[in-house]
């Protein structure tokens, strides 16, 4: 019996345990997921994704910070709760921070424009010279 109900204890344990981590991963898995969209946005130079990439982590990442104010550590050990809080605002500054890649972005857009405008008038510039010498 004795060690039956050792037994017993343990598995309630880890079924506690299992349940707090649960609780806590879910919180970080939507701003982390979102990241990961971020991340594939930046590389792909996809402003409008990058864009709704960083409103989604910010709205997820307040959500999760409200939620984990909310919970307790398991036996009174914050520490998953601490490294969650400590990923979700990793999250915020990283969306905060990645605005100057979408300034870039959309810098280097406007100048290839403009690059394409000035060959498209240098062609014809040119054109024009050669049939001026022609004649």
């Amino acid at each position: 019996m004795d060690v039956e109900d050792a037994l017993s204890v343990k598995s309630k344990q880890a079924q506690a345990l299992m349940k707090h981590y649960n609780e806590v991963y879910l919180i970080f898995f939507k701003p982390h997921k979102q990241e990961g969209y971020l991340m594939e946005a930046v590389n792909s130079k996809n402003i409008i994704a990058i864009e709704q990439s960083k409103s989604s982590i910010k709205k997820f990442v307040e959500e999760g910070l409200e939620k984990l104010r909310q919970l307790k550590g398991y036996q009174n050990d914050p520490s998953l709760i601490n490294a969650c809080r400590d990923a979700l605002n990793f999250f915020k500054d990283e969306a905060r921070q990645i605005q100057a890649y979408t300034d870039f972005y959309i810098k280097e857009e406007n100048f290839n424009k403009l690059k394409k405008i000035l060959k498209a008038n240098q062609k014809n510039n040119n054109s024009i010279l050669t049939s001026i010498i022609m004649a």
